[in-house]
């Protein structure tokens, strides 16, 4: 899981499955792979429902062997066909492409976090955004990096390293708060809360949380994303990813659509 950046994205997915192998024809003689680029998750929550499947070492089948290098056009013209005949267009008044890791030259980004062994999506997610958040709101006044590790040893909801939601990270940030990573590095396995943190370093709570759109899930759409980004910073999301996720490594993903994501 990662958080939603940008919405250049979000135009590939509503390609239906006519114009995607129409396009990917277009660029059959080209032999450069496409992979998804993961896209940084976001802080208000589209979706709950995180599916954690626990460590997985399984060697990829052949199967999805051949999947991940059966994308035969060149990544750098795919892209450059969404920049010029997708974000042109618009929703309403905000344009279908922005990215608030450029946005009037300024990065809002935090650096990826490597999860490692640990279900810690859903943590590292919701923190990541928050932190993007607060960039954003602060005018980069406020640039914190805070301590996943604390966020889920700290947490009276989520399960640790065994998986949680990222809602339950955002309702921990109103009544408790988050303190800063250097207080508390990340770890890929479970520890215990470090109560002192919370009088040691800075402590960051949350406002105000909750699902884009109406407010409940399963709520939302395009235009209520598109809105939420622009104005107020990245949201958290949640997918149950095709099988053959597990062996991205760069660019944009493309998955056969009968593994489509949910």
């Amino acid at each position: 899981m990662k958080k939603l950046l940008g919405i250049q994205h979000s135009t590939i997915e509503k390609l239906d499955q006519a114009q995607v192998h129409s396009t990917l024809q277009q660029f059959t003689k080209d032999s450069n792979q496409l992979r998804l680029r993961q896209i940084d998750i976001n802080f208000v929550q589209l979706s709950s429902q995180v599916e954690f499947k626990g460590n997985q070492h399984e060697s990829p089948s052949k199967k999805l062997q051949e999947h991940s290098q059966r994308d035969p056009f060149s990544q750098q013209r795919f892209l450059q066909h969404i920049e010029n005949d997708v974000c042109g267009q618009s929703v309403d008044e905000y344009p279908r492409c922005f990215d608030w890791r450029d946005k009037d030259g300024v990065n809002y980004d935090t650096p990826v976090k490597t999860q490692g062994d640990c279900g810690s999506c859903y943590a590292v997610a919701a923190l990541s955004a928050l932190e993007a958040r607060i960039r954003i709101k602060s005018q980069m006044k406020e640039t914190p990096i805070l301590s996943i590790s604390g966020s889920m040893s700290c947490s009276r909801y989520n399960q640790g390293c065994n998986g949680g939601y990222p809602y339950l990270v955002a309702k921990q940030g109103r009544e408790f708060g988050f303190y800063e990573e250097s207080c508390q590095p990340y770890i890929d396995s479970n520890t215990e809360c470090d109560d002192s943190c919370f009088q040691k370093s800075k402590v960051y709570k949350i406002k105000d949380y909750g699902y884009v759109g109406k407010g409940y899930y399963g709520s939302t759409d395009e235009k209520s994303m598109i809105k939420e980004i622009h104005e107020n910073g990245p949201v958290v999301l949640a997918l149950n990813a095709a099988p053959d996720l597990y062996y991205y490594s760069s660019g944009v993903f493309l998955t056969n659509p009968t593994n489509s994501l949910s």
